[in-house]
């Protein structure tokens, strides 16, 4: 019954239509980063499901600290992503999340990218992991 009350109201939401499009959004507006910065080795999306890889810095051998660098920058400006010691920064945005909330949340993620490329990183410079499996 909750599971044929929950698709009812995804239907009576348009969450799907939402969710497709806002998708589209993301991927139009990341398409260029992998030409853009040299950092970024590939983007990918699926609808929603949002994952940026990134190359290994110039001063370190490990990509997971590029990652890192990036996604501490975003949350010091108010964007919560995940890279669990990994070379990808993963997002997983609301489905009825409001287009502008969205752009924000990806300008976000840009600035932070272009910080980490102009500036580089310092291994061991960010703060603790958080926990959970949350998007922005």
């Amino acid at each position: 019954a909750a599971g044929l009350k929950t698709l009812e109201i995804y239907e009576r939401d348009g969450v799907l239509a939402q969710a497709t499009a806002l998708g589209e959004i993301a991927s139009a507006y990341m398409s260029e980063w992998s030409s853009r910065y040299a950092i970024v080795k590939q983007v990918r999306t699926s609808g929603l499901l949002i994952g940026v890889d990134f190359f290994a810095s110039e001063d370190h051998e490990e990509r997971w600290w590029t990652s890192r660098a990036v996604r501490s920058r975003m949350l010091d400006n108010g964007v919560w992503a995940i890279s669990d010691r990994e070379s990808t920064i993963r997002l997983y945005p609301s489905l009825v999340m409001d287009k502008d909330v969205l752009l924000e949340g990806l300008s976000i993620m840009e600035e932070a990218i272009q910080w980490v490329s102009t500036h580089g990183q310092t291994v061991g410079d960010s703060p603790g992991w958080p926990s959970g499996v949350a998007g922005f």
